[in-house]
C-alpha cells in the first residue's frame, strides 16, 4: 500500500490533472476571447466533473515521494519502480515532460571523457575530489543527472562547474535551502545559463545535476565535487551509483586515481585502499564557519553570477 501510494504521487504529473491547473480557462480565453468571468465559470465546471480523477496534491510531492520511497525501501524509486515509471512516461501525451527526465535513464548522449579521483588522507578521515569532463555527442544541449549514495559519515563540501580544466575559473557554489536552490536551477536551465545542483535527497542519498553540456563540437563541460569521509574497514568509500541519465562511459574514458591510470566498468570503484593509521575515538568535520552534520539534508548549487544567496541551516560548532 505504501509503495503504491508513493509511486502514485511520484507519477501524478503523468497520470492525473492537478487541481491547481487552469489550462481549460486559459484555452477558452486565448482561443475564443471570452471574458475572465466566463472562462472561470467554465474552469469551475470542468474541475467539478473531473474532481474524481484530479490529483489534489502539489508538484512538490514528486520530490517528497522520491525521498520517502528511499527511506522506506532503501533503494531509489527510479530503480525500484523503473518499469512502471517508463510505462507512465511513454504513455503521456506530452513527451516534453520527459526533458532530462525519466526516459533518459541510461541513455547514451553525453560521454564521460575523463575522470580523476583524488584522495587526501588526514589520519582516519580524508578529503575526496571527483573531477569529470563531459563531451556531448548530440547536436542539442543536454543535462546530466546522477543518483548516488555515500556513507553516513560523508559530508559534501563543494561543487564547481566550468568550461575549462582550471577549477579556479569555474563557477563557485553556494549553499541554499533545497526548494530555493531547485527553483534557481530550473530558472537557469530555462535561460540556458550554466547551473549545477547537488542535493541530499534522503539518508545517504544524493542527486547531482548539471546543465548545459554544450552540443557536439562546441566544447566540453568540467565538473568537480568534493566531500569528507571517515575511513571504513581500511578503505575510503566512493559514491555508489544508483541511476544515471544521459551519461555513459567506454573503454576510451580516461580514468585516474591519485594520479595513476585506472580502469573500471562502473562509474567508480566501491572504495580506495587507505593507509593504516592509529584508530581514533571520535572525529568532527569542520568547514570554517560551517559544520555539517552527516544526517542533515543539504543542498549545494553553483551557477554563473551571484544572484543565488547563501543560506545554511546546518548546526554551527
Amino acid at each position: 500500500m505504501i509503495r503504491r501510494g508513493l509511486l502514485n504521487a511520484y507519477l501524478a504529473a503523468y497520470r492525473y490533472p492537478y487541481i491547481e491547473d487552469q489550462w481549460m480557462q486559459l484555452m477558452y480565453e486565448s482561443e475564443f476571447g471570452l471574458s475572465p468571468e466566463t472562462t472561470a465559470a467554465i474552469q469551475q465546471a470542468y474541475d467539478f466533473v473531473m474532481s474524481p480523477f484530479t490529483y489534489r496534491g502539489t508538484r512538490s510531492d514528486i520530490d517528497k515521494a522520491a525521498g520517502l520511497y528511499g527511506q522506506f525501501f532503501d533503494t531509489p524509486i527510479l530503480r525500484g519502480e523503473s518499469q512502471a515509471i517508463k510505462r507512465a512516461i511513454q504513455s503521456t501525451f506530452d513527451r516534453n515532460q520527459a526533458k532530462a527526465g525519466l526516459l533518459d535513464v541510461d541513455e547514451r548522449r553525453v560521454w564521460l571523457a575523463d575522470q580523476q579521483v583524488t584522495v587526501t588522507p588526514h589520519g582516519d578521515w580524508a578529503d575526496v575530489e571527483i573531477y569529470e569532463t563531459y563531451d556531448n555527442q548530440t547536436i542539442e544541449q543536454q543535462e546530466i543527472l546522477y543518483f548516488f549514495s555515500l556513507p553516513e559519515s560523508a559530508v559534501i563540501t563543494g561543487i564547481w562547474l566550468g568550461e575549462s580544466s582550471d577549477r579556479r575559473r569555474a563557477f563557485p557554489y553556494t549553499i541554499a535551502p533545497r526548494g530555493a536552490a531547485q527553483q534557481v536551477y530550473n530558472e537557469e536551465v530555462e535561460r540556458r545559463i550554466d547551473p549545477a545542483l547537488l542535493e541530499q535527497t534522503g539518508p545517504r542519498q544524493y542527486r547531482l545535476r548539471a546543465f548545459p553540456i554544450p552540443p557536439i563540437g562546441q566544447g566540453e563541460m568540467h565538473l568537480w565535487f568534493t566531500y569528507k569521509v571517515l575511513q571504513q574497514a581500511g578503505n575510503w568509500p566512493l559514491p555508489q551509483l544508483a541511476e544515471r541519465r544521459n551519461l555513459y562511459w567506454t573503454r576510451q574514458t580516461q580514468r585516474q586515481i591519485n594520479g595513476k591510470s585506472a580502469s573500471s566498468k562502473d562509474w567508480l570503484p566501491a572504495s580506495i585502499a587507505a593507509p593504516k593509521t592509529p584508530r581514533s575515538i571520535a572525529k568532527s568535520i569542520c568547514l570554517g564557519a560551517l559544520t555539517s552534520s552527516p544526517r542533515r539534508l543539504t543542498t549545494l548549487a553553483c551557477r554563473r553570477g551571484s544572484g543565488l544567496q547563501s543560506s545554511s541551516t546546518a548546526p554551527t560548532a
